[in-house]
């Protein structure tokens, strides 16, 4: 199976509210497994305040139990205010990405301009990455510019990843420029990486002017 979604020029701009679910101004679950997926998300913007019980995103609240995904976005902005109120995994583009096969994430050119509140694991671009096998995540000429709260796990751009196999993640030419508040394990890129067995994390070519409390 393959699926291969594209969304362009569009906005949200309406509040999204769930007490008993995901939320998102964009997709709010995304699961084909078995299966490939493909999601394009290309000069986009959510402007609208997004509020759920957790996994909340200000594109995508969840990606969970893929076979192979890939995300890609490109001169995308989020200025909306997203709010995970109970458990936490709130991001400004991705809420969760969680027991999926192998993930690909590509941020180019995009904006948090918004702020993102939660209990534990947020993050300005992506809050939790946890329980997959293979992670590929590529953050370039990107900015923070917008605040991110929580208790635990708080970057600004990930929150948590935690629980995977493989892992290559590669932030480059990007500028923190945000606050980000917590109570432990606070980044200015990255709050909380835990090991896993293979793989590279690698920060270059970057900048941060923003103000960090932890």
């Amino acid at each position: 199976q393959f699926c291969q979604i594209e969304i362009s020029d569009c906005a949200n701009k309406g509040d999204v509210e769930s007490f008993f679910g995901r939320s998102c101004g964009f997709i709010s679950f995304l699961q084909s497994e078995p299966g490939n997926t493909i999601i394009d998300i290309l000069n986009c913007k959510n402007e609208g305040n997004i509020t759920g019980n957790d996994k909340v995103g200000g594109f995508v609240g969840l990606v969970f139990y893929n076979e192979y995904t890939e995300i890609h976005f490109i001169n995308s902005t989020n200025r909306g205010i997203i709010t995970a109120f109970y458990q936490g995994q709130s991001g400004g583009f991705i809420g969760s990405a969680c027991r999926n096969n192998e993930i690909q994430v590509v941020i180019t050119n995009c904006t948090h301009n918004g702020t993102v509140n939660g209990i534990k694991y947020s993050g300005g671009y992506i809050g939790e990455l946890y329980a997959t096998h293979t992670i590929n995540i590529r953050i370039s000429n990107s900015t923070n510019k917008g605040v991110v709260n929580g208790t635990e796990c708080v970057g600004g751009f990930i929150g948590w990843m935690v629980d995977y196999d493989m892992a290559n993640v590669s932030i480059e030419r990007c500028t923190n420029d945000g606050v980000t508040n917590g109570t432990n394990y606070i980044g200015g890129f990255i709050g909380w990486i835990e090991e896993g067995n293979d793989g590279t994390i690698q920060v270059v070519d970057c900048t941060n002017t923003g103000h960090t409390s932890g």
